[in-house]
């Protein structure tokens, strides 16, 4: 089960994050994986600060969540995907992922958003 994680700092007030999975191991769906893969994606807030947090997940020009809602805790605490899904989807193989994080309009997401992507086979 590969999977890519992180927390993105501090987001500013309406502030992008950019693609956080740019550069990283799975930011590409392996082309080997003739079927695809399933992928979840789980986020969290990781104050109760950051609650208007957002995130926007493309799988190459499709959008599997467009400004979706990022739950938040009173506490920094790590992803439990279980309770912080926010999408699951598939790609196809050689796809490339996308996820942005927006820190809201209401203020500034700190001290940041914690992420989790999980890539399986299909």
């Amino acid at each position: 089960m590969p999977l890519e994680q992180g927390q993105t700092g501090v987001l500013a007030a309406n502030v992008d994050s950019g693609n956080v999975l740019a550069g990283k191991t799975y930011e590409f769906v392996p082309a080997r994986w003739r079927r695809g893969a399933n992928i979840r994606l789980a986020a969290i807030a990781a104050l109760a600060a950051s609650t208007n947090a957002t995130a926007t997940f493309k799988v190459d020009d499709s959008a599997k969540a467009d400004k979706a809602f990022v739950p938040y805790d009173s506490v920094a605490r790590s992803v439990k995907m279980s309770d912080d899904l926010l999408t699951e989807t598939w790609a196809p193989p050689g796809a490339r992922l996308f996820l942005n994080f927006n820190g809201g309009a209401a203020g500034a997401a700190a001290p940041g958003i914690n992420w989790k992507v999980i890539i399986d086979p299909a």
